[in-house]
């Protein structure tokens, strides 16, 4: 059971150091030999005993593998099951791995490992320069996993680049002093607290823009690797994200209101700083009014056109769609036809708001040009003091009714 333990352990350990390994660097898997001697020179690795990462060995095994850096190596053990009951170098029947400072087993020996002599896990052995790796076996179990670099880790430096910036642009981070001759990954989260950090494709020199996708605030660090190993910047970059500035719509787009009169216009779905603006032509030159909410109560004299400049923080300012406000300025005394209701001559709501009402022998009526129901008399006798008839307009007069018209 504890064999088996041990085996599953091992097994579970290669796994997380596959996941976890950064791949900046290649990486040489070695199996330790049966016989002979294996010679390594490659700066960083994996080693495993004659069994492989995912086979036990057999017995029989007696191997060398020289790890040949004259900078010296940094071996780290992960999982063993190496059938050994002590540390004893006269053992006969116990399998051991022992490890030496030095091209050779002449040189002083560091350390010995088996499940008898089981050291506390990750162990990380250090040689001044070459080491040499002997396993032996009398018997058969699932062995051990190891890896090895050498020299430090890189300094990671500084980076660099906070920013904020506006919903749709970038901003360039950079990271400096670091260890010459590494590489390179940036990575972000979303948070700062319990962050989450995830490799950026392809994001893998010495700066990096984000993307004009970027819509929300976002974390940055860079891993700086060589040798296999991987050191990451304290250093944060953060990257604010303003959203852009957005306008939003004027209601009502275009209204008629009386002379005097005043009408509110309403700004929804905007997104910033708000400053309302006029002008006397739907091209000319406009001027702020004074006001910045949402609910701007317009009083034109005359036709008037008005608009919103929204700007949200340091992002470029948006500008609405024009609103048309008509001044209806009609002459005391007359009424102009709308048909805004219907054909019906008497309802009230067929004649402008700013006029007269129903004509009556004091009115002047005026039936517009364009005005698509045309006015019927067809169920009275009707009255004006003068009737203007302009352009395509008509009225329909049915039955026995009469218009009488007061003044020619």
């Amino acid at each position: 059971m504890i064999k088996t333990f041990i085996r599953f352990t091992k097994y579970m350990c290669l796994l997380l150091f596959i996941l976890s390994a950064h791949k900046a660097t290649s990486q040489t898997n070695v199996n330790m030999p049966y016989s002979g001697q294996t010679n390594v020179t490659a700066t960083c690795g994996n080693l495993y005993d004659p069994g492989g990462p995912s086979g036990s060995y057999a017995s029989g095994a007696a191997g060398y593998v020289k790890i040949d850096l004259s900078s010296g190596v940094k071996l780290t053990i992960t999982s063993v099951d190496i059938d050994g009951d002590d540390c004893s170098l006269s053992a006969t029947y116990n399998d051991y791995l022992r490890i030496y400072n030095g091209p050779n087993t002449t040189y002083p020996l560091l350390a010995t490992v088996s499940n008898g002599c089981m050291p506390t896990l990750p162990y990380t052995i250090i040689s001044t320069g070459p080491m040499t790796l002997l396993f032996y076996s009398y018997n058969s179990a699932a062995g051990f996993t190891a890896s090895w670099t050498t020299g430090s880790a890189p300094s990671a430096g500084t980076a660099s680049g906070n920013a904020t910036i506006c919903s749709g642009n970038t901003a360039t981070m950079n990271v400096t002093g670091y260890t010459s001759g590494s590489t390179f990954q940036w990575q972000s989260s979303p948070t700062l607290t319990n962050p989450t950090w995830t490799n950026i494709a392809s994001a893998t020199s010495a700066s990096y823009t984000t993307p004009t996708t970027l819509n929300a605030t976002k974390y940055y660090r860079v891993g700086v690797t060589k040798n296999c190993q991987t050191t990451y910047t304290s250093s944060i970059v953060t990257i604010t994200v303003n959203p852009g500035s957005v306008a939003g719509t004027i209601s009502p787009a275009s209204t008629t209101i009386c002379s005097g009169s005043s009408i509110t216009l309403t700004l929804t779905g905007s997104s910033g700083a708000i400053q309302w603006q006029s002008a006397t032509t739907v091209n000319g030159t406009y001027s702020n009014v004074g006001y910045t909410g949402t609910a701007y109560s317009a009083s034109p004299t005359t036709t008037k056109y008005y608009r919103t400049v929204v700007t949200n923080g340091s992002c470029p300012a948006a500008t609405s769609a024009v609103a048309t406000v008509n001044v209806n300025t009609s002459t005391p005394g007359q009424s102009t036809w709308t048909g805004a209701v219907s054909t019906d001559w008497f309802n009230a709501g067929n004649w402008a708001a700013c006029g007269d009402g129903v004509p009556t022998a004091t009115t002047i009526a005026v039936i517009p040009n364009g005005v698509t129901n045309k006015p019927s008399v067809n169920n009275n006798n009707a009255n004006c003091k003068r009737l203007i008839v302009e352009g395509d307009g008509t009225v329909v007069v049915n039955g026995n009714y009469v218009i009488t018209v007061y003044e020619n």
